[in-house]
């Protein structure tokens, strides 16, 4: 008897399993005969996610999966075994097998199929229409007690100082061609009266990269570890900065209730923090600096065009 390691690892496909996505081990060492009777057994409760053999770990792309098995076993046939069967069981929240696993080697195994979710957005009017269904049933009172946003949700005057620092950061090494129209818009933004209403569940972090889409339409909204009370004007930001060019006021007519003045005041003031975010995280992706990510340029800069040139009519 061997004993082997096998990572199984997604590649090509970060946005299904983002960072707060959980996962589980079954961990060694152990024999043929136990790793069998993981497969076997029904899954543990999450309540009782301390079982030996099935203790849960965070994970961003790689999910593994040491056992024992004879040189040459199918270790993936176990694999698909045991998380169908968890699965079925519907007591723990396991990754599903998507795309291509690589075995620490040249080849790849085929684990199903991946439908295309990056395809971007071509169909304006339905991306829309999502999003408000999706907000329009999250924006409802949050219980006494429920968190309040670290940076969001609050007092647009709150992140002044904030604002100021992303600008200038920004402006420095000529990342936004006009800061004078970006300031225009967030002292616009800044001056509308605050939220008057009972503070509503937020998502909170509503950018490209916690947007799934299928068909050229959104199919669903992942990362919620960012849940929060407070303005909704935090989450509908998300109309400059995830659709496309045209579609913020068919949002904004589908989203219930109808958002005020004031309102849409403030949400263009929050999504050009989120915008000025994205940029300076895209630089730092360009310059190999630690959490930058290149990819989040083109949607930020584009987000902050159309964000100064409404201000500008």
């Amino acid at each position: 008897m061997r004993e082997q390691s096998v990572k199984l690892r997604t590649t090509g496909h970060q946005r299904v399993y983002p960072r707060s996505r959980r996962a589980f081990r079954i961990s060694g060492p152990s024999d043929e005969r136990n790793g069998a009777r993981h497969v076997q057994r029904p899954a543990p409760s999450r309540e009782r996610a301390d079982t030996p053999g099935c203790q849960p770990c965070w994970s961003a792309r790689s999910r593994p999966l040491p056992c024992s098995a004879p040189k040459g076993n199918p270790l993936l046939s176990i694999w698909g075994a045991g998380t169908d069967r968890l699965g079925r069981a519907g007591t723990v929240p396991l990754p599903t097998a998507l795309g291509r696993v690589r075995l620490h080697g040249p080849a790849d195994a085929p684990v199903g199929h991946l439908p295309d979710l990056d395809a971007g957005v071509h169909r304006p009017s339905a991306a829309a229409d999502s999003l408000a269904a999706f907000l329009t049933a999250l924006h409802r009172s949050a219980p006494t007690g429920a968190p309040v946003g670290r940076d969001r949700g609050g007092p647009l005057a709150d992140r002044a100082e904030q604002f100021a620092k992303m600008l200038a950061s920004a402006t420095e090494p000529g990342l936004v061609p006009d800061p004078g129209a970006v300031r225009t818009v967030w002292e616009d933004a800044a001056a509308a009266p605050d939220w008057a209403g009972p503070a509503l569940w937020l998502h909170g972090d509503l950018h490209p990269a916690n947007v799934l889409t299928a068909d050229g339409a959104f199919c669903g909204v992942i990362d919620f570890g960012d849940l929060c009370a407070g303005d909704p004007a935090c989450d509908l930001a998300a109309a400059w900065i995830l659709l496309p060019d045209g579609a913020a006021d068919r949002f904004h007519d589908a989203y219930q209730p109808a958002p005020d003045a004031a309102t849409l005041r403030r949400a263009r003031g929050w999504a050009v923090l989120r915008a000025l975010a994205g940029i300076l995280i895209a630089d730092a992706g360009v310059h190999g600096r630690p959490g930058g990510k290149p990819t989040w340029g083109p949607p930020a800069r584009t987000a902050l065009r159309r964000l100064t040139a409404a201000a500008r009519r």
